[in-house]
């Protein structure tokens, strides 16, 4: 799930064509920002990877975790069904979680009160969330981490599955580290580094 396209096909195939996945930002108004442009996964609908009603109560990063993961089992050729449960496993990095939950909630509580934020709200946010949704969706019941360490996320799952790999074999792993979301918050707080 990459701003070049939603599979590895696609990806490759618009890399290799030269095609530029950063733009203008789409996800909010981008007005008090100054920065304008950003690499965001486009025409996402998580309708094409989990039940809608199961997907409103999860922020993008989990979007884009469930997505990638079902991508990754189909690219493999795995059948979640097939592989031993016990021996699957789920590493997802992420450098923060579900920080667009938390910035919705602020305005929802700022807006309309403390009795209108959502009780998934916590759910939403936690930095393995990802990883234990994708597991319980496929059913693995191997090793399950949240990798929350900034730009060290993409990087750390890999040397922890290989770990994993020569302690106990196991038959898949499941690695990924979405893209940030690029929520309004997280935008004003990198513009005020400079």
């Amino acid at each position: 799930m990459t701003s070049l396209g939603h599979d590895a096909d696609t990806f490759f195939d618009n890399l290799l064509d030269g095609k530029c996945g950063i733009g203008p930002i789409e996800q909010f108004d981008s007005e008090l920002t100054a920065v304008k442009i950003a690499g965001e996964v486009r025409d996402f609908d998580v309708g094409d990877y989990w039940l809608p009603k199961d997907a409103k109560r999860y922020d993008r990063y989990s979007h884009l975790g469930m997505a990638a993961a079902k991508n990754a089992m189909k690219d493999g050729g795995l059948d979640a069904d097939i592989v031993d449960g016990k021996r699957f496993g789920v590493l997802i990095g992420t450098g923060v979680g579900g920080l667009g939950a938390v910035e919705k909630s602020c305005r929802i509580l700022f807006e309309k009160g403390p009795k209108r934020i959502t009780p998934f709200l916590l759910p939403s946010i936690i930095g393995n969330m990802g990883g234990s949704l994708v597991a319980i969706e496929l059913g693995a019941k191997g090793p399950n981490y949240g990798i929350v360490s900034s730009c060290n996320s993409g990087t750390r799952p890999s040397l922890l599955i290989t770990t994993h790999h020569y302690s106990s074999p196991l038959s898949a792993t499941y690695r990924h580290s979405p893209p940030l979301t690029t929520p309004h918050l997280v935008m004003l707080a990198k513009a005020r580094t400079r």
